[in-house]
């Protein structure tokens, strides 16, 4: 664990839009740009719990003989859960190459 926490030190979330909202393309959502990645992990984990839960009531309604009610809300968690891996790989993608990138010595 101390090893992600040497290469995340720094990493933020990079700028992701996401869920069509228009038949152009256009997003509705986006993730924001510099939010730190221990805090966005925080927050992939209560919406992968979310997500979860969800489908767990869904999977008691079926087996109930209930029709399913929550099906769009887990679609939606895990819409908003993808996003956020995506922006957060994006800002470690982001992070790694500036580490990587020389600095020119100050004169």
């Amino acid at each position: 664990m101390n090893n992600i926490q040497i290469k995340t030190s720094g990493a933020v979330t990079a700028h992701y839009d996401f869920y069509p909202a228009s038949p152009k393309g256009e997003k509705l959502f986006s993730v924001r740009a510099g939010v730190p990645l221990p805090d966005a992990f925080n927050e992939l984990s209560l919406l992968l719990s979310q997500s979860q839960s969800v489908v767990e009531d869904m999977c008691t309604s079926v087996s109930a003989g209930e029709a399913p009610q929550a099906h769009w809300a887990a679609s939606r968690l895990l819409d908003f859960t993808f996003a956020l891996v995506q922006s957060m790989h994006g800002g470690l993608v982001e992070h790694e190459r500036s580490i990587e990138q020389p600095t020119e010595p100050t004169r």
